[in-house]
């Protein structure tokens, strides 16, 4: 059996989140000059003053509308970018606990696929066909962008195009965009833990070496810490696995704090984490103090003082719902 490497990169570039954020900046990209052009052919007043990475929901919608009306076939290489992207994104919203929101851009790009025509492939000749078919018996099973079984069928006549957001939606929009960074994390460690389990299986059948396995978990960890460290570097509040569980948990009293009281995410992360890790006297004292300091009245305080107390004693949900579940603790995290 040959050594089965990790196809995640070793400084941690080639993790899901990255190949999204790849996938996604290249579509956008391709969208901003597609409707440049629209715009311009059209004589419309509308213009993306924006840069495509400042851009709302709205404005992507608006620029996708162009373009479709247009006429203007997608490039194949654009069409599965966009299909990375949605199938990234939704096995990400699969493990995270239940909520409308992570669904609200997973929304808007499926709506861009129903909206938008995807450029028809030109006929292969015999031999190029005869090439195709040796190479598509190498492709990874990474870029299947084939469409999940799992996902609810979509109907773009009644989606809405997305308004303006509000000061909350805005914070709303970030605890999602960092519950998905954190979540594409732990699927990344997810995958790396069934390649060691997959190569000391085989081990342990006589199909591969002690070596062989050796190298693959070492190789396994290596990437683990790189995409740990780069994780950290994005989003430095995430420094350890218990963080990252407070986030992707999405509890009741994180909500509240950052969209109720307007707490920075990251230290209503840290406040939550906090809680969690003391006593149950303590918990009730600390609590007590957070939630009054936190907020501005005293039924705020009450309601807030009983959801980080609940919080504190409830099982999370986050690193949990992973397949390996509590075995991801005992990976390295540095």
């Amino acid at each position: 059996m040959a050594v089965a490497m990790a196809s995640t990169s070793a400084d941690g570039s080639y993790g899901r989140w990255h190949r999204y954020k790849a996938a996604t900046d290249a579509v956008l990209t391709w969208l901003e000059r597609a409707a440049s052009k629209a715009y311009k052919k059209a004589k419309s007043k509308s213009k993306l003053k924006a840069p495509i990475d400042t851009w709302t929901t709205g404005q992507i919608w608006a620029a996708a509308v162009a373009v479709a009306e247009a006429g203007v076939a997608v490039p194949r290489d654009v069409w599965r970018n966009l299909a990375t992207s949605i199938r990234l994104r939704w096995q990400a919203t699969k493990c995270l606990p239940r909520d409308d929101g992570h669904l609200h851009f997973l929304t808007l790009l499926r709506a861009m696929q129903a909206t938008l025509t995807p450029d028809r492939p030109s006929p292969p000749t015999a031999a190029t066909d005869d090439l195709s078919n040796t190479f598509k018996a190498l492709a990874l099973d990474d870029d299947d962008d084939t469409i999940d079984a799992s996902m609810p069928a979509f109907d773009v006549a009644a989606f809405v195009p997305p308004a303006a957001p509000t000061s909350q939606e805005t914070a709303l929009a970030q605890l999602e965009a960092d519950q998905f960074r954190a979540t594409c994390f732990l699927q990344d460690l997810d995958e790396l833990l069934d390649e060691v389990d997959a190569v000391w299986t085989a081990f342990q059948d006589g199909k591969t070496s002690l070596v062989a396995a050796t190298i693959v978990t070492n190789h396994a960890v290596h990437v683990a810490q790189s995409l740990a460290s780069t994780l950290t570097l994005e989003l430095p509040y995430l420094d350890s696995l218990s963080t990252i569980n407070v986030l992707v948990s999405n509890s009741d009293a994180l909500r509240s704090l950052v969209l109720q009281h307007g707490v920075d995410l990251a230290y209503a992360v840290e406040v939550c984490e906090f809680i969690r890790r003391s006593s149950v006297v303590r918990t009730k004292e600390l609590g007590t103090g957070l939630a009054t300091r936190l907020t501005t009245t005293k039924s705020e305080a009450k309601a807030l003082h009983a959801m980080l107390v609940a919080d504190a004693a409830a099982p999370l949900p986050g690193v949990a719902q992973m397949r390996h579940g509590s075995d991801l603790w005992s990976v390295h995290y540095t």
